[in-house]
């Protein structure tokens, strides 16, 4: 969804039927009618070897060049600020496992410093979200934090998980995580941020480990066309500087939804054909945590719940509430149930899901925020569904992709000039 040209499968899949075998021959007999070939050759070659290479695939391909108007280069999408979701069931059957990706845009990929400001944050991040949401909470053998650069467009933080949960319960989790986490920013002390940035710095100064490695990153800056060729050396002088202020910051400017300005971020929900899917009413009717509950108390056992009866018992909730008092509600519906008693002590454990589903609904009182909209005409327009904490649920990734700005092409780092024409 972040780039054009680029489709997500469910759009590539209702144009299939529209292909036709005299479409696909056409296509065939003209495909290199017109090329623009950019190579990279690696290994133990002589300048004339690569030459003659080069020769060769012209020779091969027998084209015409192609014009400079055609060389599509694909532009990034710079999102409107916004909290935006958006949901897709997952074709396989078999799959039991959700996943969910929370993707925050942070920066202009041109800003060398707060790019490393976002890498440092990774290396401090990566550890403690695994060791929580994993390891404690053993949420999904697939839990993870990646950073990325889109070009010299923007740059994003992106927390993943995949496991048996909902996809929704993953993400109040992952904000549960992110709440508690700035605090231990500011907490770090300065030797162990110090250690931090030098091992980051002792990784970027390692030798390549292969020549595959080393290729594909001369070929991420050759095809972005950036030939941002001594961007370690950039990057590390970058990272030094670096302070602690400088990462809390960088979090109340991108990641603290109370303190972002231009808080952008977007919700990748997959969801399994064994969970339950709620509809686009129920998702504008009931909160997060509600749903998230929901789904904690089918899996517990009680399958014939319904999204009212979870909404009439958090409807209920006050913040001063603890989790015993809730959950001796839910021990009433449970005991009402031939196999109440079992129902009962799994959701009583102390490291039951529903438990920390009632904490969370509990939090979900506690830290009401509803998220700035924008452009509320050119969403409801496009069929977007406005939620009731200000978060956009995309319906049609194609149209919503259409009404995002687009970057503008890469500018190159430095000044090309062909040695040969």
């Amino acid at each position: 969804m972040n780039y054009t040209p680029g489709w997500h499968y469910s759009m590539t899949a209702r144009e299939v039927d529209n292909v036709t075998i005299g479409d696909l021959q056409a296509f065939a007999s003209r495909v290199f009618e017109e090329t623009y070939v950019k190579m990279i050759v690696a290994g133990n070659f002589y300048e004339q070897d690569a030459l003659k290479m080069a020769g060769r695939v012209e020779e091969i391909v027998n084209h015409i060049p192609l014009p400079m108007h055609m060389r599509i280069t694909p532009l990034v999408h710079l999102f409107d600020p916004g909290y935006y979701v958006f949901r897709s069931p997952i074709a396989d059957k078999d799959c039991k496992d959700n996943a969910i990706i929370c993707q925050f845009q942070c920066t202009l990929g041109i800003d060398k410093f707060q790019n490393c400001v976002r890498f440092l944050l990774l290396k401090i991040l990566s550890e403690p979200f695994y060791d929580q949401l994993r390891t404690k909470e053993q949420l999904g053998y697939i839990v993870y934090v990646t950073a990325r650069r889109l070009g010299q467009a923007k740059g994003y933080l992106s927390f993943e998980i995949q496991g048996e949960y909902s996809p929704v319960y993953l993400t109040m989790r992952i904000d549960s995580f992110l709440r508690e986490f700035r605090q231990k920013l500011v907490d770090l002390e300065q030797s162990k941020l110090d250690t931090i940035i030098q091992s980051l710095i002792d990784s970027w100064k390692e030798d390549y480990k292969s020549i595959s490695q080393e290729t594909s990153d001369f070929w991420s800056y050759i095809n972005s066309n950036s030939y941002e060729f001594d961007g370690t050396e950039t990057s590390i002088k970058a990272t030094s500087c670096i302070t602690k202020n400088d990462l809390v910051e960088f979090w109340d400017r991108y990641i603290n939804y109370k303190t972002a300005t231009n808080y952008t971020r977007v919700d990748y929900q997959m969801w399994s054909s064994g969970t339950y899917f709620p509809d686009v009413k129920s998702m504008q009717t009931y909160s997060s945590g509600i749903i998230a509950l929901h789904h904690c108390l089918v899996k517990n056992g009680l399958e014939d719940i319904t999204l009212s009866q979870v909404a009439s018992l958090v409807s209920s909730i006050e913040i001063n509430d603890s989790v015993d008092t809730l959950l001796g509600k839910i021990k009433e519906i449970c005991l009402e149930r031939p196999d109440g008693k079992e129902l009962v002590d799994k959701a009583a454990g102390e490291k039951s899901k529903v438990r920390v589903a009632l904490e969370m609904c509990i939090d979900e009182k506690k830290h009401t925020f509803e998220f700035r909209s924008t452009n509320y005409e050119k969403y409801l327009a496009i069929g977007m569904t406005h939620l009731p904490n200000g978060c956009w649920l995309i319906n049609d990734p194609c149209l919503f992709k259409a009404a995002q700005p687009l970057s503008g092409q890469t500018i190159p780092t430095r000044v090309l000039a062909p040695k040969y024409t």
